[in-house]
């Protein structure tokens, strides 16, 4: 077997919290980021360009994805981040300077990385 895409997966449970959370601390591509929400209102997955953790609120993310409540699940495939690789799960309006904890449990994310 030929392995054409080597990437590590990285997966947590949402806590109750922004849950900022630095996942690489070089650039690279990140392959692949999946988001569930089983919440009752949608939810925000920020990503990050830094190779540390990211200040939820006052960073700017370089992405984000919009997750509908009950559910719902979206996708981002194969993009290039020049730092590192970190993220934030926010529940508010999902704007820049959001910081909206979600309840625990509430969101699921993937990542190809």
């Amino acid at each position: 077997m030929t392995i054409l895409d080597p990437s590590t997966p990285y997966s947590i449970v949402s806590a109750a919290s922004s849950n900022a959370t630095s996942v690489r601390t070089a650039g690279g591509y990140v392959i692949l980021a999946q988001a569930t929400n089983s919440g009752a209102g949608w939810a925000y997955l920020k990503i990050y360009d830094t190779a540390g953790v990211p200040n939820v609120g006052t960073d700017t993310p370089i992405w984000r994805l919009g997750l509908p409540p009950g559910g719902g699940s979206l996708e981002s495939k194969r993009f290039f981040v020049k730092t590192g690789f970190a993220f934030a799960i926010v529940g508010g309006t999902g704007l820049d300077t959001d910081t909206t904890a979600v309840a625990a449990g509430q969101v699921l994310p993937n990542f190809l990385i």
